[in-house]
């Protein structure tokens, strides 16, 4: 269902069917989203992924006009489900500088405002929970964090790129 609606995206966005299957074909097909689906703890990012896709879909569609609210909704449904769907905004303001190119700046990140708003509420929720749960972030130090940061920033665009050593063993 992921990959019909990342279709589904691309062809909204660049209105050319081709453009749009390959690129659904290689989200479905490729081993980081293949992982996700084997793995039964990583169930709540496809539902994340789900939900995110349905925001993007109806913010692409919508944008500019008051029905903007129901990909809010879903933003908050993709939150729900996993704070991976707390960058979904700033990919909106990415999305609205090119392909779609529309208003100004200014305009733009003022229709994201309740976007941010629902994005920090739960950035802090997630933050919180981590610190009080005894697996969490709590058993790192002040340093440490920023260099796993740093870390992951690095590791996850290599690995859609080079998908290698993808075993979780």
């Amino acid at each position: 269902i992921n990959s019909l609606l990342v279709i589904g995206i691309f062809y909204l966005l660049f209105h050319n069917p081709w453009i749009a299957v390959f690129g659904g074909l290689v989200f479905g097909l490729h081993p980081v989203t293949g992982e996700t689906i084997s793995w039964i703890g990583d169930r709540k990012i496809l539902l994340s992924s789900f939900f995110c896709f349905i925001s993007l879909l109806f913010y692409i569609r919508y944008a500019g006009s008051k029905k903007i609210r129901l990909s809010l909704i879903f933003y908050i449904l993709a939150l729900l489900s996993s704070p991976a769907a707390i960058p979904l905004p700033v990919l909106m303001l990415l999305l609205d500088t090119w392909p779609i190119g529309k208003k100004s700046i200014k305009e733009n990140i003022i229709e994201k405002i309740p976007f941010f708003v629902v994005g920090v509420i739960f950035s802090v929720i997630a933050l919180v929970s981590l610190l009080h749960s005894p697996t969490g972030t709590g058993t790192f130090t002040l340093l440490q964090v920023p260099l796993i940061l740093c870390h992951n920033i690095m590791y996850y665009p290599l690995k859609i790129l080079c998908s290698l050593n993808l075993c979780r063993c």
